[in-house]
């Protein structure tokens, strides 16, 4: 789920995931939380999470591609379930982690692009990956 917030500007922007597929090495590593040599992960009292970047990618309906990126920000966790044992086996429950949306050095907070099928689709799935910072085809 996006929520976007806007007045002037793009106001308190937040980006919602629900992790349960989320890679656990890279949840700690954007949540500030570190292991041990033995994989012991352990939130500190002195964690901070990095500022991170996302682009999200899909193709539309005509199989045209669709990226959104969101420039700067910072995950936090929204809490953690835990179950134990009941007499039969259960899902695990989900995670939730949270994006707060923050704006680049030039004041973008997000940018949009949808393909259309053209020769320009690599130019502006190019600039997009530029906005969030990532490498083309890496």
């Amino acid at each position: 789920m996006i929520k976007i917030i806007s007045g002037k500007g793009v106001g308190d922007g937040k980006v919602d995931f629900d992790i349960m597929d989320f890679p656990e090495k890279i949840k700690n590593a954007v949540l500030g939380i570190t292991a041990t040599t033995n994989g012991v992960y352990k939130a500190t009292a002195d964690r901070t999470s990095p500022y991170c970047s996302i682009l999200l990618e899909d193709v539309t309906p005509q199989g045209h591609p669709y990226l959104m990126a969101f420039v700067d920000g910072m995950f936090s966790s929204d809490g953690l379930e835990f179950n134990s044992l009941q007499g039969k086996q259960s899902e695990l429950p989900s995670e939730a982690i949270s994006f707060a949306i923050g704006s680049d050095d030039k004041g973008l907070y997000y940018s949009t692009f949808i393909g259309n099928g053209t020769s320009t689709d690599a130019a502006g799935i190019a600039e997009i990956k530029a906005d969030a910072s990532l490498v083309v085809g890496g």
